[in-house]
């Protein structure tokens, strides 16, 4: 409710103060309340915006509703004229085009954010850690994935990427199982990994490893040698070598399966992960045709680390360790790949 005269009760920033801990279920309801106000606001001829939404702001009433007050840096006909107007509000919720000296309807949305962040965490967001921008707080709290990546859509640093509109807030806040967190590292430049999700699934394919040029080169480079053996194998069995016979059985196949996983696999096999809440799946493919996979439940997975290998110099993937001692290794990542999808993997995880 929009409030401009006194109403009784207690501001948000009062009741942390007093250290009362708010649950998910009202931390949401108070979201729906504001945006409600601000659908209001922003839909005025011209929009209205209140640029200093914090909990300070925001009065628990007598009924349990959540009043928005302190309409002091309100500013509505600079919108309309699309002019600059003198820097307000709080700092930890005012987002950076409003530092710029301009405001839209998404700022308002990111001072809410910020303010759902402070309610949750129960410490204000200039006191939180920060990474490119970006309030980090999944880690401090146990509330569900979907709220997570919803405040996440609201904050982000970039008004462009943010969610634009209360009303377009308080659909994803519905559809909250469906939205993509936010890009919290960095995908490294050049990189390939194809990463699909949201809060209830998560899908990774790992690409083939060496470029086509690359791996035309050592498919020629395997084929020429071989048919050529297989000549010489023909011909050895018509003059009938003996030795020549053996050697071909034995060696020849040894030195195939050997090359499999130095060169074959690195060169073109690939790897695709799928996981949901419940259950999980990681496929191996060579040249685009699975020939091994893995079922299981999420719950199983203990540990996500780069894969351990003797030799130094040998490219290696991501090992993903289950309960009772089970580890299934991707197809090689370059270093920054490895360090940058086990974070993400685990961030999805909340490990």
């Amino acid at each position: 409710m929009l409030v401009q005269s006194y109403i009784p009760g207690a501001s948000l920033q009062e009741l942390l103060d007093q250290g009362k801990h708010l649950s998910e279920s009202q931390v949401e309801k108070i979201a729906i309340e504001i945006l409600s106000i601000l659908v209001y606001l922003h839909e005025l001829k011209p929009p209205v915006l209140h640029r200093d939404i914090k909990p300070s702001n925001l009065i628990l009433g007598e009924n349990d509703r959540v009043y928005l007050v302190d309409f002091g840096a309100v500013q509505d006909k600079a919108v309309a004229e699309g002019v600059t107007f003198t820097v307000v509000g709080t700092y930890g919720y005012v987002p950076m085009e409003q530092f710029a000296g301009r405001a839209e309807a998404a700022s308002d949305l990111y001072a809410l954010g910020a303010t759902l962040i402070h309610l949750l965490t129960g410490t204000a967001p200039a006191n939180l850690p920060s990474k490119n921008s970006r309030i980090e707080f999944a880690n401090l709290v146990s509330v569900n994935l979907g709220l997570i990546n919803w405040v996440g859509k609201l904050t982000e640093p970039n008004i462009r990427d943010r969610i634009s509109t209360a009303k377009e807030a308080i659909a994803a806040l519905k559809n909250k199982q469906t939205l993509s967190p936010p890009i919290t590292t960095n995908k490294p430049t050049g990189s390939k990994i194809k990463i699909k999700k949201s809060a209830s699934q998560l899908e990774i394919e790992l690409p083939k490893r060496g470029a086509k040029s690359l791996r035309s080169f050592y498919l020629i480079g395997l084929c020429i040698p071989f048919a050529w053996q297989i000549i010489q194998f023909i011909n050895f069995m018509i003059n009938g070598n003996t030795y020549a016979f053996w050697f071909y059985i034995f060696v020849i196949p040894s030195f195939i399966i050997t090359i499999i996983p130095v060169v074959i696999l690195p060169a073109f096999g690939n790897t695709e992960l799928y996981l949901d809440r419940e259950k999980f799946e990681i496929k191996w493919k060579l040249f685009g045709l699975c020939y091994w996979r893995k079922r299981g439940k999420t719950a199983l997975i203990e540990k996500l680390y780069k894969e351990q290998t003797k030799a130094a110099l040998a490219p290696m993937g991501i090992t993903i360790e289950l309960a009772k001692n089970q580890k299934f290794t991707t197809t090689p990542l370059s270093t920054v790949e490895r360090h940058w999808l086990i974070d993400e993997i685990a961030n999805w995880l909340k490990f």
